[in-house]
């Protein structure tokens, strides 16, 4: 069976990720973050035995990419006239390629249990959609062991009404989907924070949720991280 991971991620410039956290931080703190965010969710991602494909976003960030794929890492640029679009086609290439499950996560969750990406697989293995819904109203993973047109259309994309719409959009196709338990998402201060309290718990309860670079650039914010 050949699974594919992919994850979405953009080119962290200042001034183009992270607005709601460049509000606090300023737009250079902002984007550091999300580069730390980035460089231990792959990381962490490294050793899962599937296929692993980062799909990026500009064109022009391929080069930035390849500096932390590590080999691991299949690099393609996301396309698409909106992150539906995006999302739609990335399914539809990866079965064409011959993908029996596939799973998409974004990049807004350094900390995500890997756990949480094998259980998804599980469950495509009865189902055909899978959604992992966060906190924020949106989704932190979506899966597929097919592929399936029109599942990501007519969604008011970056609102809290995102998975609201996405499960009525399934009603309206007559699909329906297994759900993983919610995760947060990073896009503003207040989960900022929230991060930072959870490394520390997890140190000490003497685990550690293997996100280094996100907790030098914590502490760079004021943040603290022990």
């Amino acid at each position: 069976m050949d699974r594919v991971l992919g994850v979405f991620a953009k080119e962290p410039q200042a001034g183009g990720v992270k607005t709601r956290l460049a509000a606090t931080f300023g737009p250079k703190l902002a984007a550091q973050l999300y580069e730390a965010f980035l460089r231990d969710l792959l990381a962490r991602l490294e050793s899962l035995p599937m296929k692993l494909v980062l799909a990026y976003t500009p064109a022009s960030g391929r080069m930035y990419f390849e500096r932390w794929a590590n080999g691991r890492f299949t690099i393609e640029e996301q396309t698409g006239a909106d992150l539906g679009a995006r999302m739609a086609n990335f399914f539809q290439r990866q079965f064409e390629r011959g993908a029996d499950r596939v799973v998409l996560i974004g990049s807004d969750s350094p900390d995500l249990p890997t756990s949480r990406i094998e259980q998804a697989f599980v469950q495509l293995d009865r189902s055909d959609l899978v959604f992992g819904p966060s906190t924020d109203g949106g989704y932190y993973l979506v899966g597929m062991s097919r592929f399936i047109p029109g599942v990501f259309e007519g969604i008011d994309w970056s609102t809290e009404r995102v998975f609201e719409q996405s499960m009525r959009r399934l009603g309206q196709l007559g699909l329906r989907a297994l759900i993983l338990e919610s995760w947060y998402d990073v896009d503003d201060e207040k989960d900022v924070r929230y991060l930072a309290e959870q490394v520390e718990a997890a140190r000490r309860a003497g685990h550690d949720l293997s996100v280094p670079h996100t907790e030098v650039v914590l502490r760079t914010c004021g943040i603290a991280a022990i």
